[in-house]
């Protein structure tokens, strides 16, 4: 009998936590190998997969994977060699950048990406985000990202480059152009 009360409330507990995890987007595409790591299970990623608050996507290498939060306000690009966790969605979305590279495109919301050690804040922007070892590197194309870190922040807006290396102030660098040149021939 007490085997039973004891299966019954694993079950119970067990059900409250399923139920505390939130689905917050959903995969538009994969290319080549991803895999989804949901509590201690891996599954293949594949498109029109759900993904839930605590959901780590792993990419594996020349793979890609496009991720639509379901308000349809933002779409993250997740590069090859990366591994995500979604920890946030609504309208204070959250990513942790565990190592790799990844692409959002926010419209309106506020979006934080978390790096072993950085964060970089958003609202209404386009940009990306690196994390190699121990360097974050973000590169905004359009808005106003709020690079962090321990030691202090920067505000870096369109065209800007900042990078975050582990035990020093954030720091600007100057974005790499390239120029287009025509040659005519007669």
């Amino acid at each position: 009998m007490r085997l039973r009360y004891l299966l019954f409330f694993l079950l119970f507990i067990s059900t409250l936590f399923l139920a505390n995890a939130e689905e917050v987007a959903v995969i538009l595409k994969v290319k080549e190998t991803a895999l989804l790591k949901r509590d201690k299970e891996i599954f293949l990623l594949k498109k029109d997969d759900r993904i839930q608050t605590g959901d780590k996507i792993i990419v594996e290498d020349k793979g890609m994977v496009i991720m639509k939060f379901l308000d349809e306000k933002s779409i993250v690009s997740i590069k090859e060699n990366t591994i995500m966790e979604v920890k946030q969605g609504g309208n204070e979305k959250k990513v942790s950048l565990l190592f790799g590279e990844i692409l959002p495109l926010i419209k309106g919301d506020i979006f934080s990406v978390e790096t072993p050690n950085s964060v970089a804040a958003v609202k209404g922007t386009d940009f990306s985000v690196s994390f190699f070892f121990d360097t974050t590197k973000v590169a905004v194309n359009e808005g106003i990202v709020e690079l962090s870190n321990d030691k202090g922040s920067i505000s870096l807006k369109k065209d800007e480059i900042g990078i975050s290396v582990a035990g020093s102030i954030p720091e600007k660098l100057l974005r790499e152009m390239t120029i287009d040149i025509e040659i005519k021939t007669k």
